[in-house]
């Protein structure tokens, strides 16, 4: 999505430096290719000194502490524009936290936001999973991450009424910039006698796949005709409790795990009906269910968040109160009307290959940093300047009685005025 939307922008004659967030070392071996200077975060100086000469600095920020952990120790000194790839970010808090230990501090930011009953409870040791359920409603910490930034711009609106609530700045909904590898859409890589169901990405509990399991389970037509494949992170032990009830049920099924993108597309081109659900749902898109979209597929999603938020007639949306009848009802159709499923995957695919563009997306940010006051890009440029200053005096053997005097306090004050100019982007 980054490479995507920083190719546009240098299209239209900006100059970009990305900032790798993520908690290892630069690997360029993995890294997608951009046309611009790529620094790690850690690289204290080059990043300070980019960021000095900046126009903006733009986060990218989702609930993964791996990948995000250089920007949050960013924006705590700088604050920017912040792209809000998720609503719920609490594991990316906690494991911020964890990293820290600063207990007072963070107890303090829960009890500031959601009140202190729930601070007490909120630091008890627990999995994620655990923590997504027991926090997604009650403290989903986007309100912090709000609370560091000049602006937001997130990819759907259903999270944004409970942000704007403690956020005051510029917000804009804008649709994620995703596009799926060009690959002729119409071949079929691989003969299947069954009606290929496919579910894409990490395999938590929120994927839903033992609802789909039930619901295939409950039709007669959908077990003799329909196979469902699993690609994506799985553990070993929620594997065989997936496959363990597939068995029991008379369900087919196929578990691939993690895969390389050619065979991923692979897997898109074969699949007959995309199942993309989630509940809770976190994110502020799916780029799984826009991949799908794009594919040309039939997809079904339950009727919730940004899937609610998709347009009727490109996708099935089911209720999330019925979620195995209604994924039952849905697939039988699917299943059995073939041309059913080309007509909603033809719309699908023109909806999406013409709304999640990167240009549109850099469009929005070019439009979106125009908006922020410069002021709000200085704080750790003010902080460098003045410390760099008052260092060189110390060295020279100045003692508070010189930097308190107004020769040096005036132009101090001056230089808390200031501000500089250049372009910046943390992913």
């Amino acid at each position: 999505m980054n490479a995507d939307v920083v190719k546009a922008l240098m299209e239209s004659g900006h100059q970009i430096t990305i900032v790798a967030t993520d908690a290892h070392p630069l690997d360029f071996t993995k890294t997608h290719v951009f046309d611009t200077s790529v620094i790690h975060w850690t690289n204290q100086a080059s990043v300070s000194n980019k960021a000095i000469m900046c126009d903006q600095l733009v986060y990218h920020i989702g609930d993964n502490y791996g990948f995000h952990v250089g920007a949050i120790k960013w924006i705590s000194r700088m604050t920017g524009l912040t792209c809000l790839h998720d609503f719920y970010l609490g594991n990316l808090f906690y494991g911020n936290y964890a990293i820290d230990r600063n207990h007072q501090h963070y107890f303090n930011v829960v009890k500031q936001l959601y009140g202190e009953a729930i601070a007490n409870d909120y630091f008890v040791p627990m999995s994620a999973i655990d923590r997504i359920e027991r926090t997604f409603q009650s403290a989903p910490m986007t309100e912090w991450i709000a609370s560091l930034s000049s602006g937001l711009i997130t990819h759907s609106s259903w999270g944004l009424d409970r942000i704007t609530k403690h956020f005051s700045g510029p917000t804009r909904v804008i649709p994620l910039s995703y596009l799926t590898p060009h690959i002729d859409i119409d071949s079929d890589l691989s003969v299947c006698d069954k009606i290929r169901i496919l579910t894409v990405g990490h395999m938590n509990p929120n994927k839903r796949i033992d609802s789909i399991i039930e619901a295939i389970s409950g039709s007669p037509h959908l077990k003799q005709h329909a196979t469902l494949q699993l690609v994506g992170p799985i553990s070993s032990d929620h594997s065989g409790k997936i496959k363990a009830l597939a068995d029991k049920l008379g369900v087919s099924i196929s578990i691939h795990g993690s895969v390389d993108e050619d065979l991923l597309r692979r897997f898109f081109v074969d699949a007959d009906i995309s199942c993309c659900l989630r509940n809770p749902t976190l994110e502020a898109a799916s780029a799984s269910t826009i991949e799908a979209m794009q594919y040309g597929k039939a997809v079904i999603v339950l009727d919730h968040g940004f899937y609610k938020e998709l347009p009727d007639d490109c996708v099935c949306k089911i209720p999330v109160d019925n979620e195995v009848t209604g994924l039952r009802n849905q697939l039988e159709l699917l299943c059995k009307d073939q041309a059913y499923r080309k007509r909603l995957g033809e719309k699908a695919r023109n909806y999406a290959i013409h709304t999640f563009r990167p240009e549109q997306y850099a469009r929005n940010i070019i439009e979106m940093c125009a908006q922020v006051p410069k002021a709000s890009i200085c704080r750790d440029r003010v902080n460098q300047a003045t410390q760099y200053y008052k260092t060189m005096l110390e060295s020279w053997g100045a003692g508070n009685s010189v930097l308190s005097h107004q020769d040096v306090v005036n132009p101090m004050e001056f230089i808390q005025k200031a501000s500089a100019s250049s372009s910046l982007q943390l992913s």
